[in-house]
């Protein structure tokens, strides 16, 4: 309208008819507008699109963006909007929906294979519910392709076969996707929902709050300063070693059924305030925190202290006391066997340290082993190799050695080797066996109850 001349506006014909047409009076002359005109934005509207759901507006939305140029706002009124090809976005445009839902009003839907948006450098997306119709049409929901700073606000991206919203390698840098809803086709539990870019090792840092992914995972393979904080998810998708997915922080969310074993390879990131349902497994993780996670089960490589081989290392971890089911046996030789013994043994995980209670009561078939080889006890998780000498060990005193056949209490000294996964017990400088320090019979107790440090 400002480009416009009210002189240069047509006449009017009373009386004014169109909900789009409205009156200006200049010199005691009607002269007619589209209301349209008066507004900062492109409504499609005007340029033929009709939002049925089933006349073809690809056409019409492709005029609206070019119309709209750069830096431009496109509106969407309330309606389903059918397209057939890749609506692509201009630098730092804006693509507005109606009502302030990301299920509302304003639906821009698929008619054919491919991707339904692709979004460059600066672009917004705000208050639309797209529809992917993936059980018919492959391709995916957005597309960042390139640039950065977009914004992603308060939209659905439903019905995908493939990817909700995938970035490019190294775009998106600056990113926020705030109130962002997917959900895919397939509930398997490997479908990926969103896959942030492969930025490694460039630093591409991608901001996302409150995300539901009713059915899909993140995938952050090779992924650099990803930032989550309020979630819903399947599971993530890490690694593939713990250097090439870093400094990501993931915060004040939940996983939920992720059927197979939510597998974590990460370096130089924290994962906080998370209950993991299912099975959490670490493997090839380095300076990784895992605080008020609340897992179901989790596990930890303890193949070794080095990451590159796949174990665990300078992880903080906490986690709820749960059972621990240890193993019994002898350094050298034949070993015990327990029968109708019992044993058992809680661990809880306290940043670098282990706390782990075992107790072992000998039953009346229980054997003890031939002695030739001490006894040991494995550990939940693998000791650190902090500390000289080379094969420095940690030692405590607290092995409550308690045999009824004799009325005696002896109390040994537990040592752990350096990056061990077993420990020994001692006392009077020989380790307890069989045989030692007493010949032990059905109803004497060996307990312990130790802290020892983990790498």
């Amino acid at each position: 309208m400002a480009n416009v001349k009210i002189s240069q506006l047509p006449a009017a014909t009373l009386p004014l008819t169109g909900s789009e047409v409205a009156p200006i009076v200049q010199s005691g002359i009607t002269k007619k507008a589209a209301i349209a005109a008066f507004s900062p934005f492109i409504n499609v509207k005007s340029y033929g699109a009709v939002g049925d759901g089933t006349t073809n507006d690809t056409t019409a939305i492709n005029a609206a963006i070019t119309a709209a140029g750069t830096n431009g706002t496109i509106f969407f009124p309330k309606g389903t909007y059918l397209v057939t090809s890749v609506l692509q976005m201009l630098t730092g445009q804006c693509f507005l929906g109606e009502g302030g839902s990301m299920q509302g009003t304003s639906t821009i839907q698929k008619g054919g294979n491919g991707d339904l948006i692709n979004m460059v450098g600066r672009c917004r997306l705000e208050n639309l519910n797209l529809d992917s119709v993936g059980g018919t049409y492959t391709g995916r929901g957005i597309f960042v392709s390139t640039g950065l700073s977009q914004v992603i606000n308060n939209v659905r991206s439903a019905n995908n076969v493939t990817y909700a919203l995938e970035y490019e390698a190294t775009s998106g840098a600056g990113t926020f996707v705030t109130n962002f809803v997917a959900d895919m086709v397939a509930a398997s539990v490997d479908t990926t929902a969103i896959k942030v870019g492969e930025n490694y090792p460039t630093n591409v840092p991608r901001f996302f709050q409150n995300i539901w992914l009713s059915n899909g995972k993140f995938d952050l393979t090779n992924t650099v300063a990803f930032t989550l904080d309020g979630f819903f998810c399947r599971g993530f998708i890490t690694g593939p070693t713990f250097d090439k997915c870093v400094v990501n922080k993931i915060a004040n969310g939940r996983v939920s059924t992720p059927g197979t074993p939510l597998v974590l390879s990460m370096g130089d990131s924290c994962i906080t305030n998370v209950p993991i349902s299912g099975t959490t497994q670490l493997t090839s993780c380095q300076s990784l925190m895992l605080a008020n996670c609340q897992f179901d089960t989790l596990t930890i490589d303890n193949s070794s202290i080095s990451p590159a081989a796949g174990g665990v290392a300078a992880c903080f971890i906490t986690d709820r006391q749960r059972v621990y089911t240890p193993t019994w046996s002898q350094s050298a030789g034949t070993g015990p066997v327990l029968n109708n013994g019992t044993i058992e043994s809680l661990v809880t995980y306290n940043g670098f340290k282990v706390e782990y209670y075992l107790r072992l009561e000998m039953g009346s078939t229980t054997t003890y082993g031939d002695s030739t080889g001490a006894w040991q006890f494995s550990l939940p998780r693998i000791s650190s190799a902090t500390g000289t000498p080379s094969g420095y060990a940690q030692r405590m005193i607290g092995a409550y050695m308690k045999l009824n056949s004799g009325n005696y209490i002896y109390i040994g000294e537990i040592a752990i080797g350096a990056g061990e996964l077993v420990l020994s017990i001692g006392y009077q400088n020989q380790s307890v066996r069989g045989t030692w320090p007493y010949t032990w019979a059905a109803g004497d107790v060996l307990e312990f109850n130790i802290s020892y440090l983990a790498p």
